[in-house]
């Protein structure tokens, strides 16, 4: 009952914060603008969208399989089907309750393949930790390449207004380098002075697990026999997750024009997004808008932007969601029978 209670807090804490983000950025538009947005979600060229859907779908495929690597060391071979729809049914399950896609999906293994719990959300962990450190590789690669126009913007959007308003005459980067410092310090501070307390606290404890299962799931790859296969099945999901964005760009004649680049910095700023509000609802399309800004799309079309990017990867989730749901215990039962009439 507790958790229950808890899950349905989360779920309607998030769910607040992303009609938060929709509210304030709605409440700046006119009706002609708010009109705007509407004519060209309505007006988008959706085949484009499809073709994005089946990207996510192919993505996931992907990641059942790259997961289905990191089981097989340990002696274990689940039937592609069914590690499948475990991965499909863990981003249904976090469409609704943030973070509880990763207990589904190891509890359907458990269910159909016999698989322990434990050991395949070990490997669950080993998945994240990859992630992570894809993320900060694309997100390096985004700055590397588009760093002085994101830092140029940054300028312009939040930088000289706030110097404006507080009077403030140091540069960008040199008040970046302070309140880091800052940070570090006051960090420091606090640490040496409530030491004690801070170990004892819950938060510290589940820092220091998800620091260890970070660790545990480096190591755990060392013992991957086809560790370039699974480096390949790494980049090949990155990469789909990269097309299903851009290629929503040429639903709108308004975003047509857009590079890679751009592509790619859409991907990066999307994903803090999405890891901001799990599932990135509401907050995703105003990042996206905001990225377009940057590269001279204008608010209204970029939000429009955004609303069909999410749109078209959560779609791939939901439709194949719900036919995992029904069909994964008819074609296990149906190989439960198989399995019984071969024992007769």
């Amino acid at each position: 009952m507790k958790a229950t209670f808890k899950d349905i807090a989360k779920l309607v804490f998030f769910l607040g914060i992303g009609f938060l983000f929709i509210w304030l950025f709605v409440r700046r538009l006119n009706s002609g603008e708010k009109q705007e947005i509407l004519l060209s979600m309505k007006n988008a060229n959706y085949l484009w969208l499809g073709a994005a859907v089946v990207l996510g779908v192919l993505s996931h495929v992907l990641r059942a399989l790259r997961w289905k690597m990191l089981l097989k060391p340990m002696g274990y071979k689940p039937k592609n089907l069914n590690i499948i729809s475990a991965v499909f049914l863990g981003y249904f399950a976090n469409l609704a309750f943030p973070r509880l896609g990763e207990i589904i999906r190891c509890t359907i293994l458990t269910k159909y393949e016999k698989i322990p719990f434990t050991k395949s959300f070990g490997t669950v962990i080993t998945e994240r930790t990859v992630d992570v450190f894809m993320f900060l590789f694309v997100f390096l690669l985004t700055f590397v390449l588009q760093g002085k126009l994101l830092s140029d913007y940054m300028q312009e959007r939040f930088y000289q207004p706030l110097t404006e308003k507080i009077n403030l005459s140091i540069g960008f980067f040199q008040l970046i380098f302070i309140v880091a410092i800052a940070t570090v310090v006051i960090a420091v501070i606090i640490w040496f002075l409530f030491k004690n307390k801070i170990k004892n606290h819950r938060f510290y404890h589940k820092v220091v697990k998800l620091l260890k299962g970070f660790a545990e799931g480096i190591i755990s790859l060392l013992k991957i026999k086809r560790i370039w296969s699974f480096i390949f099945l790494t980049f090949a999901i990155w990469s789909l997750y990269f097309f299903m964005a851009y290629i929503v760009f040429f639903s709108l004649p308004s975003c047509s024009h857009l590079t890679l680049v751009t592509g790619l910095a859409t991907l990066t700023f999307g994903t803090i997004g999405i890891i901001l509000v799990p599932g990135g609802i509401g907050i995703y399309p105003v990042i996206v808008s905001e990225v377009l800004y940057i590269y001279g799309v204008a608010a209204t079309q970029g939000y429009a932007m955004g609303w069909l990017i999410w749109i078209s990867q959560n779609l791939a989730i939901l439709v194949v969601g719900i036919f995992a749901i029904v069909l994964l215990p008819i074609i296990n039962k149906k190989h439960e029978r198989q399995l019984n009439a071969n024992n007769r």
